[in-house]
């Protein structure tokens, strides 16, 4: 259906240029990763994803990076520079990186 939208955009007049510019956003499951089983999760379209890394200074001294994780899905956004219209659009589960999508399926779908 995006991919209809994009075509009368462009029939209308709207010009869209060469430059896809991607993001991923990250939306926790609605369930209790404590309690669940983690071979058989509630929710199986679901998955562990890394929200960010960060370093801390232990009180030793020594530097640590650490890791804040997810258990979700990843909503990976294509936006044509130009117009600054969405040109795709696609979910994962949390593990999905944005690397993953440029200049692939989420770009080509909408013919850009």
């Amino acid at each position: 259906m995006l991919a209809e939208i994009v075509e009368t955009a462009r029939q209308q007049g709207v010009r869209f240029g060469a430059i896809q510019i991607i993001d991923s956003v990250h939306s926790e499951a609605n369930v209790n990763t404590d309690k669940d089983d983690p071979d058989e999760p509630e929710d199986p379209d679901a998955g562990w994803g890394v929200k960010h890394s960060y370093k801390v200074q232990t009180p030793e001294g020594k530097e640590e990076l650490r890791t804040n994780y997810f258990y979700g899905y990843k909503t990976h956004v294509s936006i044509n520079a130009e117009s600054n219209l969405i040109t795709g659009l696609e979910v994962s589960g949390g593990y999905g990186h944005e690397a993953g999508f440029a200049g692939g399926d989420l770009c080509s779908r909408s013919g850009l």
